[in-house]
């Protein structure tokens, strides 16, 4: 028996956390031919000649099919911008984690921490915009392979390195590869997000951060010449302005930014090129170590040419009236003793349940003096992700998942409307496994991009164990509330080799990928049937092997699971229960 189902029993620090949502799925769910041989008789020439034309004249002819069949592929699943709004994507992280443990002495354990993080599309939205796809399946992959790499690297090198370092006289440490992306905007037709990667493996510590930014409609990377309308050379002075104004400690390692930016060009197809990344408020411009003066800078620079300036092409500006999220990574807990109030920017706290214990007993977020609580037992080691959500009416939140047990999310939200703490309340969501029933290596959970369109993950025995996903707003309370007609179903636990079948005829309704209901029916003895998607409380849809969907509604959602006032055991045959 095989079960696929995640536990925080095993470790919490690999559940993960998650956007405007199409109703068309989810929530509703070589022609070249040979010349002529040169060698031909003479005699020959004008047949030759002939047969060569008609040759000629089909090639064309095959040409211009090619052309437009490759004109068609182009196109095909293409959203039209006139389209996009309604069809605005959802993106998923992907991530790969593991922890490597090595004795090399026999009494030393080292361990190697591997957390790597890969930003794709959910499924669903795979054919709408197939370009970019690609172009994130391949940064996913490189990923990957970076992944496996490391982990095979610390297997083979750990000892040696052990050794060196016990001969130098430094400390034996662990070590650790971090990968994590954080998407800054993602709710219109451009993506810009930046990889964070900090490693003290590979060469004793790097910290730095890549900006890709893309066209979702077509895929292409978009080139910072056409997002600006200045030359290079204006660029550099207004960076190195901002850069010393923002970093005033900075000022005598910034004394040569100058000149180290002299030869970056926009079109530099490598060596001197502009890392940066488009954002909600504005682009970003990261100054990784040894960027700008070689070896003096750590390389946590980062300067902002705001939406607003002139120097930006309107086009490619961001309307932040339409709402937008991203992905915070300041609010780094701190213990609640540490609580002063005269912290200028919104903090976070928590407060232990007993000193150096890992659980709390509350979580609190603080601007200046003021300070909001919620009080809620919890796992502090357990802080996943931190999200700024922002409504179309302005309400500013803020979104702490904290992984629970037996894939179990909490999702704390505060308001921060005008720097105005206000604890809002909690909710529960799960790890839903976005994809593993179609792609299990790019498994994922979703993030929000839209806050009138955020998905998130439930789960439930309603056919077995079950995980799906669906579309939530940001409610009147600041809480998610669900606001899809169903919810896709993306993990059916199952036991290897084996698939849910009906143990009895059961009577059931037709109903067509929007959910409507177009017929009733039986659903025969020993029919394959595949959980397909659910309102989570009232139907299961469910799948046949001949394509059609049929509707199972419940008369008990709670434990025993029924259907006509059987229970589901009695009726399905291989069901499988997490646990």
């Amino acid at each position: 028996m095989k079960k696929k189902f995640l536990a925080a029993l095993l470790s919490c620090s690999i559940i993960l956390s998650g956007c405007s949502l199409s109703d068309i799925n989810l929530g509703k769910n070589d022609t070249s031919s040979e010349e002529s041989d040169e060698d031909k008789d003479s005699s020959k020439e004008d047949v030759d000649k002939d047969e060569s034309d008609d040759k000629d004249s089909d090639q064309d002819s095959e040409i211009g099919e090619d052309e437009q069949s490759s004109d068609d592929n182009e196109t095909k699943g293409v959203i039209d911008p006139a389209d996009f709004e309604a069809n605005k994507p959802v993106f998923k992280i992907v991530q790969q984690y593991d922890r490597q443990y090595e004795y090399p002495d026999g009494q030393i354990t080292l361990a190697g921490e591997y957390d790597l993080e890969s930003l794709m599309l959910l499924d669903e939205y795979k054919d709408m915009y197939p370009e970019l796809d690609s172009v994130l399946r391949q940064r996913a992959d490189e990923n990957r392979q970076r992944y496996n790499d490391e982990i095979e690297d610390f297997s083979n090198d750990v000892a040696t390195r052990a050794d060196s370092d016990t001969a130098q006289g430094k400390s034996i440490h662990n070590y650790w590869v971090k990968n994590q992306v954080i998407v800054l905007r993602s709710n219109d037709r451009y993506l810009g997000y930046y990889e964070m990667v900090q490693d003290n493996w590979t060469t004793g510590y790097l910290y730095e951060r890549n900006g890709y930014n893309y066209d979702i409609i077509t895929g292409q990377e978009v080139k910072l010449g056409d997002v600006l309308n200045i030359s290079e050379d204006e660029l550099n002075t207004i960076l190195c302005e901002r850069l010393r104004q923002d970093y005033p400690e900075d000022e005598d390692e910034l004394e040569g930014a100058e000149d180290a930016l002299k030869d970056y060009k926009y079109d530099a197809e490598s060596g001197d090129t502009y890392n940066w990344c488009l954002s909600y408020d504005g682009i970003h411009f990261f100054f990784n170590e040894e960027t700008l003066v070689k070896g003096s800078l750590f390389g946590n620079h980062e300067a902002v040419i705001s939406y607003d300036e002139d120097c930006v092409n309107e086009e490619y500006a961001y309307d932040t009236s339409k709402g937008y999220c991203y992905r915070r990574t300041d609010l780094t807990p701190d213990t609640i003793d540490r609580y002063s109030g005269g912290y200028s920017g919104l903090a976070l706290y928590i407060t232990p349940e007993e000193e150096g214990s890992d659980y709390a007993s509350a979580l609190s977020i603080a601007y200046e003096d003021q300070i909001a609580t919620i009080d809620e037992y919890y796992d502090a080691t357990c802080i996943k992700n931190k999200y700024d959500i922002v409504t179309l009416e302005g309400r500013e939140y803020v979104y702490i998942t904290i992984a629970g047990f037996d894939n179990s999310l909490e999702l704390f939200v505060f308001e921060v409307t005008d720097n105005k703490p206000k604890a809002c309340g909690t909710a529960w969501f799960s790890y839903a496994e976005i994809g593993y029933m179609i792609d299990p290596d790019y498994e994922g959970e979703a993030i929000p991009s839209d806050p009138s369109a955020m998905v998130f993950g439930n789960g439930s025995d309603l056919m077995g164990s079950v995980s799906y996903y669906g579309k939530y707003k940001v409610g009147d309370d600041g809480l998610p509330t669900f606001c899809g007609d169903f919810q896709t179903i993306s993990w059916v636990c199952s036991f290897e080799g084996t698939d849910i079948k009906t143990k009895a005829d059961i009577d059931a309704e037709i109903v067509d990928e929007n959910g409507a209901v177009t017929d009733k029916t039986t659903v025969a003895t020993g029919t394959v049937v595949i959980p397909y998607r659910t309102d989570g409380d009232k139907f299961i849809d469910c799948k046949l092997e001949n394509g059609s969907i049929v509707r199972f509604t419940f008369s008990s959602t709670h434990y025993p699971v029924s259907i006509n006032g059987v229970e589901m055991t009695e009726l399905f045959e291989n069901l499988c229960y997490a646990g």
